[in-house]
């Protein structure tokens, strides 16, 4: 009977031992999951990011200055003040969430409205990420003017003479080009026309109807007359 009573406390402490065991390498195998898990996420920092149209406008908060770009936030509500001279300031709260980045999106306009965004590519593009109504209308628009390149150069002729009494028609060539890299426009949206004085008026006629036979209207562009 002592050797069975042995032997049983003998299988009681095999059993306690792999009990142990097993609980050891669970909360091994515990830590080596959670840990790098919790190490991870105190890693990711409390981020604003300012995708802010121009890009040269400053968000200001509680006095302290900020432009396009990332930022670390303590957790939280704030109030903001999107500002640039000669541009309308604009108010804006935003919230940053614990080990997150939040984006915050807005742009502020002067006297030229959308208008200004036409000059510079850079800004056009960082207004090209906000989803707001008056930005998208304004964006297809824009995209909707630069399809003409899609139909330069556009070439055509014009009566130089029609409607004159006691005259035969004379027929010119002009040709209708971009003219944004010319060096001879003032804005993002211009054509330039190539051919004769004789009879500009009517020249300038043909080049609308020209442009509207395409959807497209003269009034949307600068046309400079480079005529001979």
């Amino acid at each position: 009977m002592g050797e069975i009573a042995r032997e049983g406390d003998k299988d009681r402490t095999i059993i306690a031992i792999l009990a142990v065991s097993a609980g050891v390498l669970l909360i091994a195998v515990l830590a080596f999951i959670i840990v790098p898990l919790i190490i991870s996420h105190n890693e990711v920092k409390s981020m604003a990011s300012f995708n802010i149209a121009p890009q040269s406008a400053i968000v200001e908060i509680n006095g302290k200055e900020y432009r396009t770009g990332a930022y670390e936030f303590e957790p939280g509500k704030y109030h903001a003040t999107i500002k640039k001279d000669g541009f309308e300031s604009k108010e804006i709260d935003f919230e940053v969430s614990d080990h997150k980045t939040t984006i915050v999106n807005s742009y502020i306009l002067n006297e030229q409205g959308f208008d200004y965004f036409e000059y510079s590519e850079n800004d056009l593009a960082v207004l090209r990420r906000i989803q707001d109504k008056e930005v998208l209308d304004f964006i297809s628009q824009y995209d909707s003017k630069l399809k003409v390149r899609d139909v330069l150069p556009i070439e055509g002729t014009f009566d130089a003479n029609a409607g004159k009494a006691n005259t035969h028609s004379l027929f010119l060539k002009y040709q209708i080009t971009n003219g944004e890299m010319s060096g001879k426009c003032q804005k993002v949206f211009c054509l330039v026309v190539n051919g004769y004085k004789t009879g500009k008026p009517l020249l300038e006629k043909s080049v609308a109807e020209e442009l509207k036979k395409r959807n497209f209207q003269i009034n949307d562009y600068e046309v400079v007359y480079d005529l001979e």
